[in-house]
């Protein structure tokens, strides 16, 4: 699943809510980027997070792993630009804002789904909490594991003067 991100609007959510430890505002925006590297490597899902102007003429992306962020162009706001992606790329996403206007739209006239932020964290939580499923995790039933065992034992015991 793709998630577009209001990115300052889920950003001053998360800091009211204590969610960052730094201090500073650079660092905990730096974090909040951090938070959403990390959950891009570890979960299915994609990340697009949309945040308020740059300098350029359009928006401009950055591509990290499964995380990507968009900077709307110069003298727009970071709603006008989910709106341009919507009507210029019609991703198949889910929009995460708390803004009215932009869920509204997102809904109405592009028909996609949308989370609140507290909806969309709640869902953040749950696939955090859910078990890993693993493979194979009796290792004793590998057919090398008898041989390794031997191996680590015989090297403990060298170390053991």
């Amino acid at each position: 699943m793709l998630f577009i991100i209001d990115g300052h609007n889920l950003f001053f959510y998360l800091e009211k809510r204590n969610f960052f430890e730094a201090a500073s505002f650079t660092k905990k925006f730096d974090e909040f980027i951090h938070y959403f590297l990390d959950l891009s490597n570890n979960t299915k899902h994609k990340y697009t997070l949309v945040l308020d102007g740059q300098r350029e003429d359009h928006y401009q992306k950055q591509h990290k792993a499964e995380l990507v962020l968009v900077y709307a162009q110069k003298n727009q706001t970071a709603d006008k630009c989910i709106f341009n992606i919507l009507e210029e790329e019609n991703p198949d996403a889910t929009i995460v804002s708390n803004d009215r206007e932009v869920a509204e739209k997102a809904k109405r006239r592009f028909g996609k789904a949308v989370y609140s932020c507290q909806k969309f964290m709640n869902f953040i939580e749950k696939i955090n909490q859910a078990p890993v499923k693993e493979t194979n995790t009796d290792y004793s039933k590998h057919y090398l594991f008898n041989y390794y065992l031997n191996q680590f034992s015989q090297d403990k015991a060298d170390d053991d003067y």
